[in-house]
């Protein structure tokens, strides 16, 4: 597919997405039905997105229940992440106030019940953990990107530790999360293409998307690695770093495989994998 044409596509799913979405925000009564319903609509047309931009999604480890109260914790390199978490196991996602300002990405992610948080002024940071809080209570997963800002995957960022807070409040278990992109168009994800996909530092969102839809395969893993029971030793600075640890190891494969920690019983499920089907899918086990 000629990449105006993906791109023309895309755009038409976007708005599509924003037509269907704004009525449940609108008709439907009940906060936690609002955001279950959301799920299921993030999940679908996630899903369209990353078979139109070629992903192909190997998922390790068991996928959670969109219907048990976790913190998701995981590294982040592009808005491309987002898609592929929602196309897997949607969540309500911590961005900034600033993404919900912004033209576009602002209206999709307010339909998605996003949390908006101020990153330039912690003033509001008690409120914000409390909204955190409220949605574990309600029993729905809340997503967040600890680093605080999108790489080129060269690094894992040290985790901002604000965020772990609700979970070490309520008792709230945290998943970390690895997203590893491995090929683009064939060849090894590395610093000389990184940016084909990677969205980080000044670069701006339309330039950015258009190189996007030149690619016609992405290969990417996502693994879902063993949950973090919250402990009594436990404050932000050391479930911060711990989750920090497991992700980064298993990113730069210092970690076992996930299959080899499903049989010592320190994963939570086993592993599936995408088949090799002619167009790049998300595993039908998902």
């Amino acid at each position: 597919m000629k990449w105006r044409i993906k791109a023309t596509v895309m755009l038409s799913l976007i708005l599509l997405y924003l037509i269907t979405a704004l009525p449940v925000q609108i008709f439907v009564w009940g906060e936690k039905l609002k955001r279950q319903i959301m799920f299921g609509y993030m999940k679908f047309y996630s899903r369209i997105a990353v078979w139109l931009l070629g992903v192909e999604i190997k998922v390790e480890g068991e996928i959670p229940s969109k219907n048990v109260a976790a913190l998701y914790v995981s590294n982040h390199m592009s808005y491309l992440d987002i898609i592929i978490f929602a196309a897997v196991s949607p969540s309500i996602y911590i961005t900034s106030v600033e993404v919900g300002d912004s033209h576009g990405l602002g209206w999709i992610s307010k339909l998605a019940s996003c949390i908006f948080v101020e990153r330039r002024d912690r003033s509001n940071v008690d409120n914000e953990i409390k909204e955190v809080e409220r949605h574990f209570s309600m029993g729905l997963p809340v997503g967040l990107c600890p680093e605080g800002t999108s790489t080129n995957g060269k690094e894992i960022l040290k985790f901002k530790r604000t965020f772990f807070d609700p979970a070490i409040n309520t008792q709230t278990p945290v998943l970390p999360m690895c997203l590893r992109y491995t090929k683009i168009d064939g060849v090894e994800f590395s610093e000389k293409n990184a940016d084909k996909v990677c969205w980080y530092g000044k670069m701006t969102f339309m330039p950015h998307f258009n190189n996007l839809m030149k690619v016609n395969r992405i290969e990417a893993t996502l693994s879902f690695l063993p949950k973090v029971e919250i402990r009594p030793d436990h404050d932000r600075r050391s479930l911060a770093d711990e989750c920090h640890d497991i992700i980064e190891d298993r990113y730069f494969d210092k970690s076992e495989s996930v299959e080899a920690l499903v049989k010592s019983g320190m994963a939570c499920g086993v592993a599936t994998e995408a088949p090799s089907n002619e167009r790049p899918s998300v595993s039908p086990s998902l």
